[in-house]
């Protein structure tokens, strides 16, 4: 003796049901893609269009401080990043600095005081002014319109980064954390 009881025909309502959820996503998922690839003007103008300064990367990269390490170690490949948060600070929290950079490694035994030394003297040398923010083993600032150019060196687990940092395109003109207050830098990552 069979237990098995018929199946129900389902009806043309229960399958149209049935691929009405999947129908629905699908439509949902094109008209979002077509929405975001037709607004992407409007959203880069909301942004204010920031963007880093190819003028201003290749002044900074020529600088002696990006070029000349001292003789105990070579410097990796220039890094060049940019930043866009231009949100005021909000109490205590933390707040992340609008900024351009190019970054440069340098491997060394040398030891910090010495490297610090080295790089002091070079900055002065090619017209940087020490800053008084004590960032890294050695800041220095160099005037470029509204926000200076901010030159920090940093001890690494394995050496060193030299950094020039800069304001990028599209940031207000008083976001220049490094010259009006006490910056908090997050290094490049490679």
């Amino acid at each position: 003796m069979s237990t098995d009881a018929p199946v129900p025909r389902r009806g043309p309502l229960a399958w149209a049901g049935r691929l009405a959820g999947p129908v629905l996503v699908s439509a949902l998922l094109v008209t979002g893609v077509v929405y975001q690839v037709s607004h992407k003007d409007d959203r880069d103008d909301a942004m204010g269009a920031c963007r880093g300064r190819p003028e201003t990367v290749r002044a900074i990269r020529a600088e002696p401080v990006l070029n000349q390490p001292p003789r105990a170690g070579p410097l990796d490949e220039p890094v060049e990043a940019y930043s866009c948060n231009t949100a005021p600070p909000a109490g205590d929290l933390i707040s992340f600095v609008s900024n351009g950079a190019v970054s440069r490694r340098l491997t060394t035994s040398t030891s910090p005081a010495d490297v610090r030394a080295y790089y002091a003297d070079l900055a002065r040398r090619s017209g940087w002014t020490p800053d008084d923010t004590k960032a890294g083993l050695y800041s220095a600032t160099k005037p470029d319109g509204n926000c200076p150019w901010w030159f920090v060196l940093s001890a690494e687990k394995a050496g060193f980064e030299v950094s020039v940092y800069y304001q990028p395109i599209g940031v207000p003109a008083d976001d220049c954390e490094w010259a009006s207050g006490d910056p908090m830098l997050i290094p490049l990552t490679r």
